[in-house]
């Protein structure tokens, strides 16, 4: 892809500075330059996840009163925002936390920047997130896609800090909820260190949190809540009144004294009078007292009596197929369940399964996912409590079996969905019952991942290692076009210990193929290319080409992206020399894609064409319509670089047309870049910023934040080339911000060198060259030689008009000769052309600056 480096020499001259006045800039980079900067929209994801409070709340009035004036900007002490809320299991932590955060949230000036939820799961060893995860999907709900990520965590931690503080800075304060925290080595990386975003925490355990203010220690409720939350629990809007409370005050005060008013207690037996009408509550106190042994986990002041008896008397009263339901269910190694998947497990039909799953639901012992109707998760308590007493049963439930029929039906069903997603349904005669098409099984695989992907890596703890192994194969197609690396690695690394322990180099290879692949999407190209040569090496002496020439597509991927390009075109050459052995014209197609993109970076931009040229024919006689995109769009950037803007245009339409009809709203933002420049370079300048805005609307709806900062990166060259340098530098800052994030350094190099281009344009020059400088030094790393020459181009220019000539002759010039040496250029390399022909720039006045010394980043 052509991505412009900014105006040539006349746009480099001393010029004007201009005032800052604020935005949001997540770190340092340009300084003393008004910036108008728009704001990351509300953080709906994670809205979209916070849990709804119950309608049924009562007795807490102190600890509400204790908590708002902790989240309250105007009356908590800055620097004491994180509370943690303790108590036993069951006694309404996490309600009350909820409660609070609806509040605070619903109140005008306190947290308009969202809130962030995490459930923890501390006290479920199957199902504990750790800081990683929830580092991970709070970076995604912020604009950041967490399977792109680079980096440890001490890396991410750091970054959700600087994004926090600067929600913060800006008047965007988050909440956030971290909830079932089993002890402070869980919660202490998500923390923020700004003094201003507020946390609430809830555990069991008093946890001594970095400013942290003191625990509110949640007791149990009193008497007479206790009696309030029966009587609130028992009404059905459905119904009159509900009086058995009111009518019988002496059995609903022995009730809430078994419970010892824990409010997960009461819940259940409301719920238990609430689903019989006319059950009196005498016999629901009768029946408690009996129930007094086990539930160990909710011990309460020495005696584990209440919540014990609600479990087991709320599970002893379901019939036998309810209660074998309930006790299946924890055998998912997934946390939510489709109602399709339990009526496998339970070998029932759905209509029948999904009546057990309904019922379940009204006594409390399971929830169906907001939002998502067929799709049903379990408290954590209640979860631990199921399994154990389906460990209990598990002979007469027939565990073994149930377990094998869930497995069974995800890997079917993958399979089934993977000839889809490859375009081979007829591979499968199954493929055709269980999809109608590529999009049915799309959105099928988006709702299941985080349940197959369980699967995949739970399995052979389970006694079902096939189970790994074939849904590692089943998934990896969908998994690179979601860009889902990092599971994509998690079911690959399953999969290779599988095949190593059982000693199959063919399974082995094929794991470690995907490995590397999916280290490549996560940008660990050293340790991808270690995976896919030995994959590489184990394929060759089986003798199976076809796979040794994938390995070594990828292995030319880990090259070209470290700057090691002509060892990349070696090995496309050999991965080619594969497949024609084979005849394999789909796969000849994408290795063709794969060495054009190398000659383009080569600068063989002549080769480039007629290597994507031929792509292109060997794409469309296999029927490879995801191959044709990428040839192309590969054909198309090749053409831009070559000079050919005109039919560059053409061929990236047809790219982006047919892209759309494969998969709309996936896989766009990099054709429309390429489209917007080359639309630019002919000088249709309305339709190519307006390719380029939809490039990075593309980049971030598909979670791809690479991709939304290559279009920004392109879209600030392009409008500050009209003289908007303003809105150019605006857009320059974030395109590098998120090239960085991704851990990109060509990319970044590039989004730099655009940025210190237009800082000279605004006249500041200082500014200029040391982003200038960054961006040279950042391409060297990158190991992209053309980018760096031209970078060092325009520092020439702006040197010079410096009067910093010593420069130029000390060190800039001399290596420019030895960059043009490499490249094999005779003469210097020229400033930059690789971007698209720009328009007569509308100059903005220039402002003189008053009194600052730099943008800062």
């Amino acid at each position: 892809m052509s991505t412009p480096f900014g105006p040539r020499a006349g746009a480099l001259e001393a010029g004007t500075r201009n005032e800052i006045s604020g935005g949001l800039f997540l770190n340092a980079v340009i300084q003393g330059h008004h910036v108008t900067v728009q704001l990351p929209p509300t953080v709906t994801p994670a809205l979209d996840g916070l849990p709804r409070p119950s309608s049924t709340f009562t007795g807490r009035e102190d600890e509400v009163g204790e908590l708002l004036a902790v989240l309250d900007p105007e009356s908590s002490p800055a620097g004491r925002r994180v509370t943690t809320v303790t108590g036993l299991p069951g006694i309404g932590k996490t309600e009350l936390v909820l409660q609070i955060a609806r509040r605070a949230l619903d109140t005008p000036g306190w947290f308009d920047g969202g809130v962030l939820f995490a459930d923890l799961a501390g006290y479920d060893p199957d199902r504990r997130s750790t800081p990683d995860q929830i580092l991970t999907n709070w970076l995604t709900a912020l604009g950041i896609a967490s399977e792109h990520l680079a980096g440890d965590r001490e890396h991410r931690s750091h970054l959700l800090r600087s994004v926090l503080a600067a929600y913060a800075d800006n008047g965007r304060r988050v909440l956030m909820m971290v909830d079932n925290a089993a002890d402070k080595d869980q919660v202490e990386p998500l923390l923020p260190s700004d003094g201003r975003t507020a946390v609430l925490v809830t555990s069991r355990d008093v946890l001594h949190l970095r400013g942290g203010s003191p625990p509110c220690l949640l007791g149990t409720l009193d008497t007479y809540a206790s009696v309030e939350l029966l009587r609130q629990g028992i009404q059905r809007q459905d119904r009159a009144p509900d009086t058995r409370i009111e009518d019988d005050p002496e059995h609903a005060a022995e009730i809430a004294t078994l419970c010892s008013g824990l409010p997960l207690a009461l819940t259940i037996c409301a719920a238990l009078l609430a689903d019989l009408p006319y059950k009196p509550a005498a016999a629901v106190a009768a029946a408690l007292r009996d129930e007094h042994t086990r539930l160990d986990r909710l011990r309460f002041s020495g005696s584990d009596r209440p919540v014990r008896a609600a479990f087991d008397l709320s599970s002893r009263r379901l019939e036998h197929a309810w209660a074998r339901m309930f006790r299946l269910l924890p055998l998912n190694p997934g946390p939510v369940i489709s109602t399709e998947s339990a009526a496998h497990l339970a070998d029932l039909d759905q209509p029948g399964a999904e009546a057990l799953l309904e019922d379940l639901s009204r006594a409390h012992l399971v929830e169906y996912v907001p939002g998502h109707w067929g799709r049903w998760r379990m408290h954590d308590l209640i979860r631990i409590y199921a399994r154990e007493l389906g460990d209990a049963h598990a002979r007469d439930d027939n565990q073994s079996e149930a377990l094998k029929r869930l497995l069974d039906h995800y890997t079917v069903k993958a399979q089934a969905a993977e000839c889809h997603v490859a375009g081979i349904p007829d591979g499968m005669p199954e493929a055709w019952s269980h999809f109608d098409g590529l999009d049915q099984a799309l959105k099928w695989l988006d709702l299941e991942r985080a349940s197959l992907v369980a699967a995949a890596v739970a399995a052979p703890g389970l006694r079902h290692p096939e189970v790994a192994t074939e849904l590692a194969e089943a998934l990896g197609e969908y998994l690179r076009l979601r860009r889902c690396f990092r599971p994509w690695a998690q079911v690959a690394r399953s999969a290779l210990a599988v095949h190593q322990a059982t000693d199959c180099p063919q399974g082995e290879a094929s794991a470690l193929l995907d490995l590397g692949s999916a280290l490549n999407g996560l940008r660990e190209f050293g340790e991808a290319a270690e995976a896919l040569q030995r994959a590489a090496d184990t394929f060759r002496d089986l003798g199976e080409l076809h796979e040794e020439g994938i390995a070594l597509e990828e292995i030319s991927v880990a090259f070209r992206e470290t700057g090691r390009l002509r060892e990349a075109a070696d090995a496309c050459a050999a991965a080619l020399e594969r497949h024609e052995q084979l005849g394999d014209a789909a796969r000849i197609g994408r290795g063709l894609t794969a060495l054009g993109d190398v000659q383009q970076r080569l600068g063989e931009y002549d080769e480039a064409v007629a290597t994507h040229e031929l792509a292109l024919i060997y794409c469309r006689k296999a029927g490879d319509r995801i191959g044709e995109v990428g040839a192309l769009n590969g054909l198309g950037c090749a053409l831009q670089e070559a000079g050919r803007a005109d039919e560059a245009a053409t061929v990236l339409a047809d790219a982006d047309r047919m892209q759309r009809k494969l998969e709309p709203g996936h896989g766009n933002a990099r054709i429309l870049t390429n489209l917007g420049v080359a639309l630019t370079a002919i000088r249709h300048y309305e339709k190519g910023e307006a390719a380029l805005l939809d490039a990075v609307g593309a980049g971030r709806a598909e979670g791809d934040p690479q991709g939304e900062g290559i279009a920004l990166s392109t879209l600030g060259a392009v409008i500050g080339a009209t003289g908007r340098i303003e809105q150019a530098l605006e857009h320059l800052v974030k395109a590098e911000e998120l090239c960085a994030e991704e851990g990109d350094p060509r990319r970044q190099g590039i989004a730099a060198g655009n940025l210190g281009v237009f800082l000279a344009e605004a006249g500041e020059q200082e500014a200029a060259i040391d982003t200038l400088n960054r961006a040279i030094a950042l391409c060297r790393e990158a190991g992209d030689v053309r980018a760096e020459a031209k970078l060092l181009t325009n520092l020439v220019f702006l040197l010079n008009g410096l009067g910093r000539t010593t420069e130029v002759v000390t060190w800039v010039l001399p290596r420019m000769q030895e960059l043009s040496t490499q490249l094999g250029i005779d003469g210097l390399v020229g400033p930059d052309t690789t971007g698209a022909v720009r328009p007569e720039p509308k100059r903005q006045a220039r402002r003189e600056p008053k009194g600052r010394k730099g943008r800062k980043r």
